[in-house]
């Protein structure tokens, strides 16, 4: 029964040797790159179609010249300087350029890794130099620079050092202007404070005692009105002792007595009219 290794696959020498680049300058560039199957469905169909049956080293081989085709296209699109500047920027392209293809056979690449770039005319070796020499002209250009730029920055430090002391100075001068005038409304408002406290004792004094004269006066006059309302009340028990005793008596005498001559006179009258009534019968 055949089936599919999906393990990883390494292929440790991927090399294309004197590859035209851009300008026409040949490059030689050896690589690592690991590839599997992929588990994808789109991949795994693609793989059992093409690679069902194969041994290791034939797949092997099936990436590696797919790799090497698109390795050394790419080569074609680029100057040596651009694929020696960043090489993992060229990886990720190769990576990116050649997925494709190998989606095809049911792969797909992890990783790829340059290893190595070497040319047979000193191209990359004159680059090296002319680098060198850039990087030493920088560095002669920039310490002059630096050291330029050192001095005045040392120049306007000492100026700005200046200005910032004269500034501390009068920032000091207006503190302690501010400081004796505060001083001096402290001192004023102590000495208010002291004078009313001086006064208080007296005021406390005279304002205790006019309280008390206060207190004092509410009290008679709480007495008065007592001994008024005891007063008022006793005349009134007089008043009415009085007319239950005499004044209601005497008036009842006085109506009885009233009543007994309307009674007498009323008898008279009655016996007046009676006396003809006799004479005629």
């Amino acid at each position: 029964m055949d089936y599919l290794d999906l393990t990883e696959i390494t292929i440790p020498q991927l090399e294309v040797k004197d590859a035209i680049t851009k300008h026409g300058a040949p490059l030689t560039v050896k690589a690592v790159a690991n590839i599997k199957i992929g588990s994808e469905e789109i991949l795994l169909s693609n793989a059992v179609e093409r690679l069902l049956g194969k041994t290791t080293d034939e797949i092997k081989k099936m990436a590696y010249e797919t790799l090497e085709g698109h390795l050394r296209s790419m080569l074609g699109t680029l100057t040596i300087e651009e694929v020696n500047s960043d090489r993992a920027l060229f990886s990720q392209k190769m990576i990116t350029e050649s997925q494709t293809d190998l989606a095809k056979l049911g792969l797909k690449i992890d990783v790829l890794t340059v290893k190595e770039l070497s040319d047979t005319q000193g191209y990359l070796e004159a680059l090296g130099k002319k680098r060198t020499s850039e990087v030493k002209r920088d560095a002669a250009v920039g310490s002059a620079q630096a050291e330029r730029e050192a001095t005045i920055n040392a120049t306007t430090a000492k100026k700005e050092a200046e200005v910032v002391r004269q500034g501390n100075i009068a920032q000091e001068a207006e503190a302690d202007k501010e400081r004796k005038v505060k001083i001096a409304q402290y001192e004023a408002e102590t000495n208010a404070e002291q004078a009313k406290a001086a006064q208080a004792g007296p005021l406390a004094t005279a304002e205790a005692r006019k309280m008390v004269v206060e207190r004092e006066t509410e009290v008679e006059l709480a007495k008065t009105r007592k001994m008024t309302e005891v007063a008022e009340a006793e005349a009134e028990r007089k008043e009415k002792e009085l007319l239950a005793t005499e004044v209601k008596p005497a008036e009842a005498k006085k109506l009885a007595a009233i009543a007994e001559a309307e009674g007498k006179a009323k008898a008279v009258e009655i016996e007046a009219k009676a006396k003809p009534r006799r004479i005629s019968s």
